[in-house]
């Protein structure tokens, strides 16, 4: 016959395995000093609390984790059903289709041709892929995405990852700047067609007028001189005008010359025509870029700052910083650009093709920049690039 103490203990026992079982993994079970037969059942039982304690918290960290990732992640069984899905799943699939995605092939989740995709991943050895495309939640949501499948189980086995990243911001600026730099590109023809008919047009046109005139004059006499003088300076008028339209497409000054005698020279044409006065801080020793084409950009960078600042910026000064800094491992071209005018908002100017240039030439050259500009102070642009010759 079983005594009280024995009833109480099998009882006690009960309740802490059926506690483990419910997931209350914090209740042990007290040791007698005799180390009895039971206790080495109860050490045993309070062992399997404390390791499921332990798997616990490592699971509840990881979930914290996987939920906590703005992506969607699926995770994906052989035979490419959801098993898992993140917070950021069940809110984007689950709301928009109305039901669990647990359970459900790639092709109820999404698009078929991201299940052949899956598919072909499969055979593949390697570890992970990556691709963009359309991604259909249903007939009304569609958005683009850089989406992965990755292995993280053993090689063959289950289970598989899913990420889809949303990159409908990245496609619109790609798209912005592709329009701003076509209209960039429609305003630079227009800007060559004006100059080709004001200046280039007008002087051939005189030219053509006088040769017609000189036709029927004496050759001998002093008119004839006098216009063939004439003729000889819109010639020259109209080399420099074509002097100044080659200039404007492609200076060739960078040609023959560093990127700092470039920009030298440039902001000395401007100060002689303009009234605003330009000021330079540039490096006396020649810098040169890897790529002349990156000078370009750079030039054309400088160039576009001043021409803005000059039209709408209301400055008394401007300043153009170009320096070479010389570190352990490389060295930093530094550029900055400064005017003291009126400012301006960049969310009111976003349409301004000058602005519009800048950026996605800064963009284009892979450079570290700072763009600020406040009304009433002015403009800086800081710009760094690392590496070059």
């Amino acid at each position: 016959m079983k005594t009280k103490t024995e009833i109480v203990d099998i009882e006690e026992i009960q309740e802490v395995i059926v506690s483990y079982a419910n997931g209350d993994y914090d209740r042990r079970l007290s040791i007698s000093e005799e180390q009895i037969e039971r206790d080495i059942i109860v050490s045993g039982i309070n062992m399997l609390g404390e390791e499921l304690q332990k798997r616990t918290v490592s699971r509840d960290f990881f979930l914290g984790i996987f939920n906590s990732i703005p992506e969607v992640l699926l995770v994906l069984d052989d035979e490419g059903r959801v098993t898992g899905v993140n917070e950021t799943g069940v809110q984007l699939i689950e709301f928009n289709q109305g039901g669990r995605v647990i359970g459900k092939k790639l092709t109820e989740v999404f698009a078929e041709q991201l299940d052949k995709q899956f598919d072909s991943f499969r055979e593949l050895e390697q570890n992970s892929v990556s691709f963009e495309m359309d991604l259909k939640i249903n007939d009304i949501l569609t958005f683009p995405a850089l989406c992965s499948f990755s292995r993280i189980g053993n090689p063959g086995s289950e289970p598989y990852l899913f990420i889809a990243q949303d990159i409908s911001e990245k496609k619109r600026e790609e798209l912005r700047i592709l329009k701003a730099t076509i209209s960039g590109q429609e305003s630079e023809r227009r800007r060559l067609a004006n100059d080709l008919h004001d200046s280039l047009g007008q002087e051939l046109n005189a030219v053509k007028m006088y040769v017609s005139a000189i036709e029927k004059m004496d050759c001998q006499s002093e008119l004839y001189k006098k216009s063939m003088q004439e003729v000889h300076g819109l010639l020259e008028m109209t080399i420099d005008s074509i002097r100044e339209i080659s200039f404007g497409l492609m200076p060739s000054v960078l040609q023959k010359e560093s990127l700092n005698v470039s920009v030298l020279q440039l902001v000395n044409r401007m100060n002689a025509i303009q009234e605003i006065r330009i000021f330079t801080d540039i490096s006396e020793d020649p810098v040169e870029l890897v790529d002349k084409n990156d000078e370009l950009f750079l030039y054309r960078i400088i160039q576009e700052f001043l021409n803005n600042s000059l039209k709408y910026s209301k400055a008394s000064e401007i300043w153009v910083k170009l320096k070479e800094i010389k570190l352990q491992n490389h060295k930093i071209l530094n550029v900055v650009l400064t005017d003291d005018g009126v400012g301006f908002n960049f969310d009111q100017v976003r349409s301004n093709n000058g602005l519009n240039n800048i950026i996605y030439r800064l963009k284009a050259l892979g450079a570290e920049y700072r763009f600020e500009s406040r009304k009433g102070v002015g403009t800086n642009l800081n710009i760094n690039l690392i590496n070059f010759l």
